[in-house]
């Protein structure tokens, strides 16, 4: 039985937090469970892939506590 790891991504609108929601996305043993980034950015508040062209239904949140909630 495979381990499937609940990872949130800190950064997540940045270029590496970016290619790590993408490899997480695309990962058979890991799912994207949370993702944040400072108040006030651009990105709180949309999807995760949303940059990536992809919808992962895991919102960008700059609340720490909720971001983290499901990792």
């Amino acid at each position: 039985m495979t381990m499937v790891l609940k990872i949130a991504v800190a950064g997540a609108s940045g270029r590496m937090g970016q290619m790590l929601v993408d490899a997480i996305d695309g990962a058979v043993d890991a799912v994207l469970c949370g993702a944040l980034d400072v108040a006030g950015a651009a990105s709180v508040g949309k999807d995760a892939g949303a940059y990536l062209g992809k919808v992962t239904g895991i919102l960008i949140e700059s609340d720490m506590h909720a971001a983290l909630a499901g990792a």
